[in-house]
Parts: structure tokens; C-alpha cells; sequence
């Protein structure tokens, strides 16, 4: 969350929310790599989109 808000640096965070949210939709990743590479393959590379 620090590079999204401090350095504008667009990543994705990984939490327990994100997992069990996957989850619940029916997507099931190796580890929180894939699941970072699931969601910014498809989001614009955008700081603003990033940070809360």
C-alpha cells in the first residue's frame, strides 16, 4: 500500500480480503504472485486506480 499512495507506484495489493473474495468467485491462484499478476494484467497501469 506505501508504493500505491507515497511513490505512486502502481501495484496491487495482496491481503486475506483480496484471497477470500477469489475464492468465494470460484478462482483459485498458486500464491498471492499469481493473483498480483491476475489483477494487473487487466488494470491500466495507473497509480491513482492503485491507491486508496
Amino acid at each position: 500500500m506505501i508504493l500505491a499512495d507515497v511513490f505512486y507506484q502502481p501495484t496491487f495489493i495482496i491481503d486475506a480480503y483480496t484471497r477470500r473474495f477469489l475464492l468465494r468467485l470460484g478462482y483459485e491462484f498458486a500464491d498471492d504472485t499469481a493473483i498480483k499478476n491476475f489483477f494487473e494484467t487487466w488494470l491500466p497501469k495507473e497509480a491513482q486506480l492503485y491507491a486508496f
